[in-house]
C-alpha cells in the first residue's frame, strides 16, 4: 500500500490542505489517525463522502482524496 501527498489545486487552496492518494488495489483497511480536520473521501465507483472531523482512530477502506 502507497500514499501520496499531492499539493491543493491554486482554485482549491484557501479550502483544502492538501491531497492524498492511496496506491494498492487491494482496498486493505488502513488506520486512520484523528486529526481533527474534516476529509472528503472519493472512492472509485462509489463516488465523495464528507468525512469529520476525525476526533477518534478508525480502521477504514476507504481511498482518500
Amino acid at each position: 500500500m502507497t500514499y501520496r501527498e499531492h499539493h491543493a489545486p491554486a482554485a482549491l487552496a484557501p479550502w483544502l490542505a492538501c491531497i492524498w492518494e492511496r496506491g494498492d488495489g487491494d482496498g486493505a483497511p488502513v488506520r486512520v489517525v484523528p486529526d481533527g480536520c474534516i476529509d472528503i473521501v472519493w472512492t472509485e465507483g462509489v463516488g465523495a463522502q464528507v468525512v469529520g472531523p476525525n476526533t477518534t482512530a478508525s480502521s477504514s477502506r476507504w481511498t482518500l482524496a
